[in-house]
């Protein structure tokens, strides 16, 4: 049987994973949350999906996610199970990746010696405002190499003594 779209619903393009459960956000929190927590892409093109749910998932996700994305889109969507290991979860990407910004920054000379001046100090959370709502760089930078964009000289930059520069120094 042909799926009809609902009178006012427009065709949706969702072309990645991410903008898959994005998109169910809004329309089944509960689901939303095994996507982001429970669920691993083993593929994904336009129209099908095929994923792990992990133990303790929750039951008839698969079919729940098929039907809310027909329902919505109008689409013929397939969703399938698959017992492949898949990607990590989207919630353990994005924790991947925070602990590699706080890795870094705890990682920097000026930060160590903070640490070695109080050393009772502790460090806050590291937030990065580059990431989206699942701790993820943009999809379209998502390939780019994970460094972070600091702002300090390289650590093996060479020291300048301040005698060294001569504000009238003609060259």
């Amino acid at each position: 049987p042909e799926i009809q779209p609902p009178p006012d619903a427009q065709p949706t393009a969702l072309a990645t994973w991410r903008e898959v459960v994005a998109f169910v956000s809004g329309r089944d929190a509960m689901l939303h949350g095994h996507l982001r927590h429970s669920t691993h892409l083993v593929a994904f093109a336009p129209l099908r999906v095929e994923i792990r749910v992990d133990r303790g998932g929750l039951p008839g996700l698969t079919r729940r996610l098929e039907t809310l994305l027909r329902r919505e889109t109008g689409q013929d969507w397939t969703v399938h199970a698959s017992t492949a290991e898949g990607q990590p979860t989207l919630a353990e990407q994005g924790a991947e990746i925070i602990e590699f910004h706080r890795a870094a920054a705890e990682a920097h000379p000026l930060v160590r010696a903070i640490f070695a001046r109080f050393p009772d100090a502790v460090m806050g959370a590291v937030t990065d405002h580059s990431l989206d709502d699942y701790g993820l760089p943009p999809e379209e930078a998502s390939s780019a190499v994970l460094a972070p964009d600091l702002e300090f000289a390289p650590l093996d930059a060479e020291l300048v003594d301040e005698d060294d520069l001569d504000a009238n120094d003609d060259r």
